[in-house]
């Protein structure tokens, strides 16, 4: 297994490569978490354990990469949702 965390303005990501249960790759995993404005715990905005329905990549590297960028874009858009809605 291979984690990773990041922290985008309100957002924090975890995204995780998660080895195949027969040895057959890695699947990506990811949870994106609201948090910052005072909040007393994280608010999950989106969670997804086995991304495009299991895939599996080759490496780890790479269902992390994609697990991340797939975190990545999910907080944008709810950046940008939030963004528009004090508008």
């Amino acid at each position: 297994m291979i984690f990773d965390e990041y922290n985008f303005g309100n957002y924090r990501i975890f995204a995780g490569a998660i080895e195949g249960p027969f040895g057959d790759g890695f699947i990506g995993a990811v949870v994106v978490d609201r948090v910052g404005d005072q909040r007393q715990s994280p608010d999950p905005i989106f969670q997804d354990e086995a991304l495009c329905c299991g895939h599996r990549w080759q490496t780890g590297e790479e269902a992390l990469k994609f697990a991340m960028r797939k975190g990545m874009e999910k907080a944008l858009a709810a950046r940008h949702a939030a963004l528009n809605r004090q508008d």
